[in-house]
């Protein structure tokens, strides 16, 4: 299905690109944020719809590294699985949802 862009021009569906940004600002240093972030344990406690941790791959967080997971809100819960496609230790986390096809680019700031 076509979508319009603010121009007014159709654009075919996969070129539209919904981004969503979250931003919340914490007393911690960014050693210890990204300490959280590469620790799949920690993601239902801050990650809105990531639920049950069910297996985290010996590679995490390496390039290629995977987790798998339950998403969803409510009774709504379909398992799933998280890949890391880039990282600089310490400063940036690039993963990706398969089923979602979402991409997540974590990068703690220091204040």
């Amino acid at each position: 299905m076509p979508s319009r862009a603010s121009s007014g021009k159709v654009l075919p569906i996969e070129e539209c690109v919904a981004v969503a940004f979250t931003s919340r600002e914490m007393r911690a240093s960014a050693t210890r944020a990204f300490a959280v972030v590469v620790d799949p344990e920690t993601y239902p406690h801050w990650l809105i719809g990531a639920a049950a941790i069910r297996d985290v791959d010996d590679a995490w967080p390496a390039v290629g590294g995977t987790f798998k997971h339950m998403v969803g809100l409510g009774p709504f819960r379909i398992p799933d699985g998280t890949e890391v496609l880039e990282i600089d230790d310490g400063k940036m986390l690039s993963t990706r949802l398969p089923s979602l096809g979402a991409l997540a680019t974590d990068q703690p700031s220091p204040k």
